[in-house]
């Protein structure tokens, strides 16, 4: 998730010997309590076009913040719950992507989310597929250069970096020679 706020009043902030806001979150929080003032409000959850800003603009980003390790169907219910009330994720993402059911105030709807979260359990097994037929087809996709135009950018760029580039060679079973 990326915000712009365009024409703060961030100057006057750190004129009065406050700091910037330290992280997406707050941004949105200084920009509901008042505190951060903005002219205009431009947020983007997925990939954002080029802005241009200008003095007194702020960018805040939240790329990569909704990653995590593990299991989404193990996450705890009280952290999605709080995950909703932030508005990092919509009830329907909780339902979809982490299979838990809210009421109307975001509340978890305990018996409903595990029987949801079973279900999801279930049709994983029967999609599921075996780990050599899987990576032989995205090696196959790997060799033929089958990339996104964002990806196949991310990864021109970072195969420049040795360890990146050995890891990933390895990886894949790459010839020597393979370039992008």
């Amino acid at each position: 998730m990326v915000c712009f706020a365009h024409d703060t009043n961030m100057r006057e902030i750190l004129k009065e010997g406050k700091c910037y806001p330290t992280d997406f979150v707050q941004v949105r929080e200084w920009l509901r309590e008042g505190k951060l003032k903005a002219a205009t409000v431009e947020v983007y959850q997925g990939p954002s076009p080029n802005v241009e800003c200008k003095d007194g603009d702020l960018f805040a980003s939240a790329t990569a913040a909704m990653g995590g390790w593990g299991d989404p169907l193990e996450r705890e219910l009280s952290l999605l719950e709080n995950d909703v009330r932030y508005g990092w994720l919509t009830p329907e993402v909780v339902r979809e992507v982490y299979g838990v059911v809210t009421d109307e105030k975001g509340k978890t709807k305990v018996k409903e989310s595990e029987e949801l979260r079973q279900k999801m359990r279930e049709r994983r097994k029967e999609r599921s597929v075996d780990a050599r037929d899987w990576w032989r087809k995205e090696r196959r996709q790997v060799l033929r250069k089958e990339f996104s135009e964002d990806v196949y950018n991310m990864y021109a760029d970072i195969l420049k970096y040795e360890k990146f580039r050995r890891e990933f060679m390895g990886m894949w079973q790459l010839p020597e020679d393979y370039q992008l």
